[in-house]
């Protein structure tokens, strides 16, 4: 929960972005990424045999927090061992995960070479509100 400007406890999760290296992390974007369906054992093994890699993300979908009116503060550069802390609130993730069958997110966080460092899948209760990448 976060307190608004007038005083009311918002209902949201925060994603705290950590710089465990020793050096300094430029950042460029942060996505919440949403599952939609789960892949059977079939369609998996299809995937491996069309594209020759393991399908990790094949059944989520990306979303900006820019797209969803979030300010995350990004671009950013993250000082070695310091974190960057956002806040999205409940409204934008039903908005995210309206339409899918399961109740989970993960983030990815990408710097400014193009790498990309995902969370592990987060199941949304409403009462566990923190997740975070390190």
């Amino acid at each position: 929960m976060e307190k608004k400007a007038d005083g009311d406890a918002q209902m949201g999760v925060y994603v705290l972005v950590e710089n465990t290296s020793g050096q300094a992390v430029h950042l460029s974007n942060l996505s919440v990424l949403s599952r939609y369906k789960k892949s059977t054992a079939p369609e998996i093994l299809s995937y491996m045999l069309k594209y020759r890699r393991v399908p990790y993300f094949t059944d989520w979908t990306f979303s900006s927090l820019s797209s969803e009116g979030i300010a995350d503060g990004l671009p950013l550069s993250i000082e070695p061992y310091k974190s960057h802390k956002v806040f999205i609130p409940q409204q934008a993730l039903e908005e995210i995960l309206r339409g899918t069958k399961q109740r989970q997110i993960r983030i990815a966080v990408y710097d400014q070479l193009d790498n990309i460092t995902y969370s592990r899948a987060k199941l949304i209760d409403w009462y566990d509100s923190k997740i975070g990448i390190g």
